[in-house]
């Protein structure tokens, strides 16, 4: 009975590890998806004043 308690309670800790790993890499994501909007836009004006 307490290797099977014990396995059950190493799953559930797994589980929430793999829940909050996923959340982190989609705060992370979206994090670099706002940063690659603010270099895409700091290239065109930089573009744009280099053609004046």
């Amino acid at each position: 009975m307490k290797k099977v308690t014990i396995l059950i309670l190493v799953l559930i800790i797994a589980s929430v590890g793999i829940v909050l790993a996923r959340i982190s890499t989609k705060e992370n994501k979206e994090i670099q998806k706002a940063e690659r909007f603010n270099t895409i836009g700091d290239k065109n004006k930089s573009d744009l004043t280099s053609w004046d």
